[in-house]
């Protein structure tokens, strides 16, 4: 069920960074926060309200929401100011490094320990990701002039902390508990951060405008975050995170696909190691 749920959140992620980069240059990233804490805090709330006063009443319950919320928001501006700026092909070398971030969270904080055959197949599985990732080896040099990679760089640091705490998290309290909580969050953030820089007509009227946008966006991020959650209730963080990190393998199979793109052959050999990594640390991690 874990390696399901993970395959979810790779399919959701692999469209949801699309819409979240269009969204981001054409109405800027508060908005992008803001329209994805709406939909989600709306489309969870029917499966959660019973539960809010858990919130309350549980013994560190709301600490651990307010801590992965904060954390998951400053990450957002981040991510999302990158994706903004620079191209998601040029970021994604960066961004992969977020993987042996969330495995030596979960083994130091929750001594949380891959086998070997976990760790070597994660390991081949990052390679996998970077070698599909760049495109031209002899400009690798030249990735930290990108637009935007200073804030990659930084966002991959709180990604890789993010994926450990919404993970840690979704098993204290529930799964769609945190992510209700961070919509709320977000959305409340968003707000406030659009009402500040645009005004509130401007507001009212760019998601007036810009509802399908929103709705679609939110919907494949709030899955995607979701669907992880519950993968990392079943199986390891660590192998959730390697798992769904593959997004990116899709994205080079939608574009071959239906825009016709052209790969290099090393990304080609990126493509055939990621499948094989992904399908070979899923079929020795049980749940």
């Amino acid at each position: 069920m874990g390696i399901l749920f993970a395959i979810i959140a790779l399919f959701c992620w692999g469209t949801g960074d699309f819409l979240i980069q269009k969204s981001s240059r054409r109405k800027g990233v508060w908005f992008t926060i803001g329209g994805i804490g709406a939909i989600g805090a709306v489309v969870l709330l029917p499966f959660v309200y019973e539960r809010i006063i858990d919130i309350f009443t549980t013994k560190n319950h709301l600490t651990l929401l307010v801590i992965t919320s904060s954390v998951g928001l400053g990450v957002s501006l981040l991510y999302f100011e990158a994706l903004r700026r620079g191209k998601i092909s040029a970021l994604t070398p960066i961004l992969a490094f977020e993987i042996p971030i969330t495995v030596f969270l979960a083994a130091v904080v929750i001594g949380e320990v891959l086998s070997i055959d976990q760790m070597i197949l994660a390991g081949v599985l990052m390679l996998g990701i970077i070698l599909l990732a760049v495109h031209r080896f002899h400009r690798i040099r030249k990735i930290h002039i990108e637009p935007g990679a200073f804030l990659a760089f930084f966002a991959m640091i709180g990604l890789g902390i993010v994926n450990f705490l919404v993970g840690y998290t979704a098993r204290q309290t529930d799964p769609l508990l945190i992510n209700w909580f961070m919509a709320v969050f977000f959305g409340l953030t968003g707000l406030v951060g659009m009402l500040w820089t645009e005004g509130k007509s401007r507001f009212v009227e760019e998601i007036k405008t810009n509802k399908q946008l929103v709705l679609t966006m939110g919907m494949f991020d709030t899955l995607a975050w979701v669907a992880y959650a519950q993968a990392t209730v079943y199986i390891p963080i660590a192998i959730a995170a390697s798992l769904s990190e593959s997004y990116i393998a899709l994205a080079a199979i939608l574009g071959l696909i239906f825009n016709k793109e052209k790969l290099k052959p090393h990304q080609y050999v990126g493509l055939v190691v990621i499948i094989i990594a992904a399908t070979a640390l899923a079929s020795v991690t049980p749940g």
